[in-house]
């Protein structure tokens, strides 16, 4: 996963405002829908609405060019993104960005204080993913 625009609400009409954005559309989940609808095991269904935009194409194992990205894009989609905030329905919106970590497990990230500050001026909380990963070397 890389960086990743997540908003949602519980009440929210996807239809709407998926029609009403601008920005293009990754992926989308309808609250009372299937979550894995081709999983015979999981049958677990959506409590919401929601929608994803890609802000970086960047690798996770490459977090300083999607923070980058990410401060271009909130820079230049500010007042797109602040209408999707402001949808009604939308209840929460999320910056997530995807990291790698690798054994022994513990990892430091900085976020630079000009993205956190473009992030948060438009509504939007910011999120770190840590996914552990195994270069294939001993840890020893």
């Amino acid at each position: 996963m890389t960086c990743i625009l997540r908003v949602g609400g519980h009440n929210l009409d996807i239809d709407t405002l998926m029609d009403s954005t601008e920005l293009e559309v990754d992926s989308f989940w309808k609250k009372g829908e299937r979550r894995f609808p081709s999983s015979d095991s999981n049958t677990k269904v959506n409590d919401s609405s929601g929608l994803r935009i890609l802000v970086s194409e960047s690798d996770m194992s490459d977090i300083s060019a999607q923070m980058d990205d990410a401060l271009k894009f909130f820079q230049e989609h500010r007042e797109r993104i602040e209408r999707i905030v402001s949808h009604p329905g939308v209840e929460w919106a999320v910056a997530d960005f995807g990291a790698e970590i690798r054994p022994p497990g513990w990892s430091c990230f900085c976020f630079p204080a000009a993205l956190a500050a473009a992030i948060g001026l438009v509504g939007v909380s910011l999120e770190l993913s840590v996914y552990p990963t195994d270069d294939g070397e001993d840890s020893e």
